[in-house]
């Protein structure tokens, strides 16, 4: 490849994936045990054929220079003297490069002559005689047109792909990877030889289909939500629904009929005035009988049904038929959907579930649970499933929905603990959730929605391993899950806050922590401390006020901050700190004689960083302080030691 013109770089990749390559054995469905490959091709691999091509381009030009290669194809006349030339040049190249040809798995294909030339052949050759379809590089080569039955292989490998997973539970998600990434990748490799038959490309999709909705390739597509049926409609009942939307512009006359068809009011006057006599008088009258001489001649009867000013302004073209869902008259396949779609009322709670703020992965199932298509006991039974219900928390009353996440004892500790925090009552409902913050500032609003979400996905979560993997409730686990979720999400909170005493203690949570230390690197102090909810922001900055106050008050007045938040140093140096806090800097900063202050990473401020998140698992103004090296830190930073940071 170097000869080529490949990169370094090309070539170095190349040898890495080919040299990384594992290869397991399939036993019963599953792959068991892995091991280096050594040399040869992956049948099957879009990068292979094309290595493949440019190390038998060599073999094009010079047989005698041929690099090692798994496959070859060689194309020559049949008689007997282009025969034995090619056999006298193998035999050379064999003699010349060590490589030997293995006639056994080699084949001869010969067309267009007879038996016995071709018993000739095989004598001169010694190569088994084929036919074709045949398989070479993993693909069937067959002469003439490709029919199904050719590429049928590949259906056949995708359905015993399926019978291996059809027994394990899977998730809507795991299915939809494996559909994409192992099932779609099946037939690519044909597909960019062949061109697939229309029968062939729908049964493959009718079996990705079926098994995605119904995880059995031979059931079809059933989808239930919340007691409802959505199926597939026949090509004629979605015809006539889209007829309903289609109207006639009235030209000659000649193609549209009075009654059934639209072309005057909303609706044919048929389905209009359905018992009307004149209409049972004349059913089969066509509006050209109601045109003479490009002038509207209506019947007294009609008159009753039409007003003068409805009639359409006549023409001389043929009549046509328009789309009624679009204000053009066009058709397309996006205004029928909308046209013939069944509509629902719009929920309030849209915008909260599906919020920028709240993470995907936590709005879809806050979506199930509010829609209740969750699988609870009580969901089952109208299923038609029998079963003893027990909530598996309070093992008290039967398991609904409801009652897992608002009712049980259990659940109740979790919102009660939740509710401390905000001051808002237990939540019996969604509605109660969604305002229970309406008259708080955004940055409230932002956090006790976000906070609330999580709190319902891992009640739920929750149930489930107690159901499926025997774990038993534990109520520290899931508060510290919730923490330690809604720390995460920070990131994603924009909202402004309130200047009022209610936000200000609100927006204390998460933790500081602050490690003092003398000239000679002596630890001098250590505190953690709970701020509740907050931010990183917030956090970085009462650790500096909590360790500048700390310091005056024990008779330091040279202070020296090293922190890993550059926003808070810049604040600081030019006096923009929070409103909050910027009384006691300027206090601090009226004692102490200097105050400087250092920026560094993480890596080498990890003992802060430590006693911090200590101090988020605290409630909201707790603090723990030690005189000397806390016992759980390990170890300390060390100025002679390297720490290594990973971009």
């Amino acid at each position: 490849m170097r000869k080529f013109g490949f990169s370094e770089k090309c070539v170095n990749w190349l040898h890495a994936l080919l040299q990384s390559a594992r290869t397991s054995v399939l036993l019963n469905g599953g792959p068991v045990g892995y091991f280096q490959v050594g040399r040869g091709l992956r049948q099957g691999d879009p990068l292979s054929p094309l290595l493949f091509v440019i190390a038998e381009d060599l073999l094009s030009r010079a047989i005698s220079r041929m690099v090692q290669s798994d496959d070859i194809f060689l194309f020559c006349n049949g008689d007997k003297r282009n025969v034995k030339k090619l056999a006298t040049l193998l035999r050379e190249y064999q003699e010349a490069s060590g490589q030997i040809f293995n006639l056994e798995k080699s084949k001869c294909f010969i067309g267009g002559t007879s038996t016995l030339r071709k018993q000739q052949i095989f004598s001169e050759c010694r190569m088994p005689l084929a036919n074709f379809p045949d398989k070479y590089l993993g693909v069937y080569l067959t002469p003439g047109r490709i029919k199904t039955q050719h590429i049928w292989n590949c259906v056949e490998q995708i359905q015993a792909s399926l019978a291996g997973w059809m027994g394990k539970l899977l998730s809507f998600q795991e299915i939809l990877i494996l559909i994409k990434h192992v099932l779609s990748s099946i037939p690519i490799y044909s597909m960019s030889v062949y061109k697939w038959p229309q029968r062939a490309l729908k049964d493959c999709e009718q079996i990705i289909r079926n098994f995605l909705w119904t995880g059995d390739p031979s059931k079809k597509r059933v989808l239930c939500l919340n007691g409802t049926k959505f199926v597939l409609h026949l090509k004629k009942e979605i015809s006539e629904d889209v007829q309903k939307f289609t109207r006639w512009m009235v030209g000659t006359g000649s193609k549209i009929s009075v009654w059934n068809d639209t072309w005057i009011k909303d609706k044919p006057l048929c389905e209009l005035y359905p018992d009307n006599a004149y209409l049972n008088e004349f059913p089969y009258m066509k509006v050209e009988n109601l045109i003479v001489d490009n002038e509207w001649v209506m019947p007294s009867e009609l008159l009753d049904m039409v007003s003068i000013n409805e009639l359409p302004v006549l023409s001389l073209e043929e009549d046509k038929r328009i789309w009624s869902g679009t204000i053009t008259g066009d058709f397309s396949v996006s205004s029928a959907v909308e046209c013939i779609r069944t509509k629902y009322s719009k929920v309030s709670w849209v915008h909260q579930v599906w919020n920028y703020s709240i993470h995907p992965n936590i709005s879809s199932n806050i979506w199930k649970l509010i829609r209740n298509i969750c699988p609870s006991d009580e969901k089952m039974k109208t299923r038609k499933f029998q079963l003893a219900s027990r909530c598996c928390f309070c093992k008290k009353d039967e398991e609904t929905l409801e009652h897992i996440i608002w009712k049980c004892n259990y659940s109740e500790l979790i919102w009660k603990w939740l509710g401390g925090m905000f001051n808002f009552k237990n939540p019996k409902s969604f509605d109660e959730v969604f305002n229970s913050a309406k008259h708080k500032s955004p940055a409230v609003g932002e956090i006790w929605r976000y906070v609330a979400f999580i709190t319902l996905k891992e009640q739920w979560f929750q149930r489930n391993r107690s159901v499926y993997e025997d774990e038993v409730f534990n109520e520290q686990n899931i508060k510290s899950r919730i923490l330690k979720l809604t720390a995460e999400g920070e990131i994603r909170m924009k909202q402004l806050m309130w200047n009022t005493a209610y936000d200000l203690q609100m927006l204390k949570r998460f933790g500081y922590g602050i490690m003092a230390r003398n000239d000679k690197g002596e630890v001098v102090v250590a505190i953690e401390g709970g701020l509740g909810i907050a931010t990183n922001f917030f956090a970085e900055i009462m650790a500096i006020i909590c360790a500048g106050e700390w310091d005056i008050h024990n008779g330091f007045r040279i202070l020296l901050f090293s922190t890993d938040s550059k926003a808070v140093i810049v604040a600081f140096e030019n006096l923009r700190v929070s409103w909050f806090a910027i009384a006691r800097w300027k206090q601090i900063c009226n004692i102490a004689t200097k105050c400087e202050f250092l920026h560094n990473y993480r890596e080498v401020n990890f003992s802060a960083n430590d006693l911090a998140n200590r101090g988020a698992t605290m409630q909201r103004g707790d603090q723990h302080i030690y005189t000397s090296k806390p016992p759980f830190l390990v170890n300390l930073e060390n100025e002679k030691q390297k720490y290594f940071r990973t971009v």
